[in-house]
This record gives structure tokens, sequence and C-alpha cells, in this order.
């Protein structure tokens, strides 16, 4: 997603590079978004293994890995970090909300259920589960005292996952996202998901489906996040294809593939020719990527009411 994108909201100054990283939860939004980036290749690798023994193999690296760079020590630091910014934010007068919440989560790790429902509701509140999952995604080691039914190879899978994801908050906010989707575009079998751990936002038109990334939406904050969704609806809606010229460079290349497979032996010219194909083909990209997000962007901004989304599409890049 592109930077600047204008609204008709007089809101520049909270664009600015300084405006964004001086609001009082981008520190931690940050260090959470970069220390997960370092686990989740592995965990998706995992994920995709069909060989239980490879996927526990992997598994177990991460844990390896999580024992020195997330741990438990690291998931109370987090939780430290965010009640500052719970008794500074709401002048303590809701800090024992903020404490029930955390208690949850505690209750989550070390028993992989929650007697009271999560509820994400609020920006700290979010961020309490974003820590959360994160920190069960990479510290499988956690489920050993639960019970069978609570556990899983995969956190999308466990009951902690799914009940974040049955919390009024979150059932709410996909509604909502699918009531415009409704509305919005011409592909009526589209699905809304909340997405698996590095799964990130993106518009699938094959399955077809609207990935939401879980833990990055309660990182960046939903009313931030939704920015994003309407973003890649603005895919969905307003990219149909590729221009003629990349479709014309894509049959050349297609068609040299098919003799490829054959049996025949590219000559110098051919690969040279291919090699040049390629090359424009990457250029043409660049620029139509660039486009087309200039475009799903301004369709994103234009859905914006009380909330600037312009605003939104520079903080969640910037983060």
């Amino acid at each position: 997603m592109a930077l600047a994108v204008k609204s008709t909201m007089n809101n520049d100054h909270l664009k600015t590079l300084d405006a964004i990283l001086k609001e009082p939860l981008s520190d931690v939004r940050m260090k959470l978004h970069q220390h997960m980036q370092g686990f989740t290749p592995a965990y998706k690798e995992m994920v995709k293994q069909k060989d239980p023994a490879k996927a526990q193999a992997i598994s177990d690296q991460i844990q390896q890995a999580a024992d020195q760079h997330f741990n438990e020590g690291h998931f109370n630091a987090y939780m430290d970090g965010l009640r500052k910014f719970a008794q500074d934010d709401l002048g303590g007068q809701n800090l024992a909300a903020f404490d029930r919440e955390v208690a949850k989560a505690r209750e989550a790790i070390e028993t992989g259920d929650t007697t009271f429902d999560p509820n994400p509701s609020v920006r700290v509140n979010q961020l309490v589960w974003a820590v959360t999952l994160s920190y069960l995604t990479v510290n499988p080691k956690a489920q050993e005292k639960w019970a069978d039914k609570n556990k899983a190879l995969d956190v999308t899978d466990t009951k902690v996952w799914n009940k974040v994801l049955e919390s009024d908050t979150l059932e709410d906010e996909l509604l909502d996202h699918a009531f415009h989707l409704s509305e919005e575009i011409t592909n009526k079998d589209t699905k809304l998901r909340w997405g698996a751990p590095g799964s990130w936002f993106y518009n699938n038109r094959e399955e077809p489906a609207i990935n939401l990334d879980l833990i990055e939406s309660l990182t960046l904050g939903l009313e931030h996040t939704r920015a994003a969704a309407y973003h890649e609806m603005g895919h969905n809606k307003l990219t149909v294809k590729l221009p003629q010229s990349m479709l014309d460079i894509l049959g050349k290349l297609e068609a040299q593939d098919e003799k490829v497979e054959k049996g025949h032996k590219l000559t110098e010219d051919e690969y040279v020719e291919r090699q040049k194909l390629a090359a424009e083909m990457q250029a043409r990209h660049k620029i139509f990527n660039v486009c087309e997000d200039n475009t799903v962007n301004q369709y994103a901004v234009r859905q914006s009411v009380s909330l600037d989304y312009s605003v939104s599409i520079n903080y969640t890049n910037v983060l």
C-alpha cells in the first residue's frame, strides 16, 4: 500500500512519520510486529508439512528460538508496558478491567482456555491478545499442561485462538466487512476470513477470499487495519485483469515454456529474448502495482466516515 494518500479530511498533520512514531502504542506495535517477523516463516513452513514428524521437528526448532527470543520474560515485559499505557491513557480509572484481561490471557497460556471470554474491544486489549496469540504461536511447549481437547500443533486450531475469534468484537468486525463486501463487489462467493500468523492481508480471486491477518489486525489496531480490509476489497472490486501488454508478454513466455516441456532446447537468440521479456514484465509489473495500489487506496479512503482511512493507510505502512 502506498503512502501519502489524500483524503478530504484535514488530518495531514497525523500522517507524518514523526506523528505516527509518537503515537503512544507505536513502539509496542512495531516491536511485536518485528518480533514475529523472525518466527512466521518457520511457522508457515511447519503448517505446510504433510509429514507429522517433519512438522514436529520444525515446531521444536521454533520453540528453541522462542526460548531465547520470545519467552515468558518477554511476555511479561509486554504486559508491563501495556499496563503502564492503560494507566496513563485511562487515568487509572479502568486499570482493573485491563488487569482482568491480562488474567484471562495468562489463564489461556496456562490452560489453553479462558473462564471468561476475551474482550479485544479497546486497543490496549487488542494488543494483550496479539501478544498472547503470538506467544502461543512460537511456544508450543505451553500446551504441555493443557487438556488434549485444547491442544493443536497449528495455533489456529487451538481453543484459545478460536475463543478470540468468537469474541463479540471480532465477530462484529467481520460482519461489518461482510456487509460492505456484499454491497460492493461483483463476485458474491468471496469469503472473508481471519488469517493465520504471518498470512498478512490479501485478496485471492481464485478461492475467492479476502484474508485479514488476525495477529497483525490486533497488533496494529482494528481502527487502522479496517483500511487494509477496504484496500483488499478494492482489489477484489477494481482489479479485473492485467493490461493487454502484460498479457501479450505472458503469452510469449508460456509459448516458450510449452516448447521446452516438449523437449525443445532454447537457442541463444530465444534465451536472450526470454530474458528481455522477463525484464520487461518485471518493470511493467512494478508500474502496474503502484498504479493499482494507489487506486485501491483511494477506494479505501472513500469509505472513511468517522475515521480517516488515509491516516490508517500511512500508519500501517510505517509500522
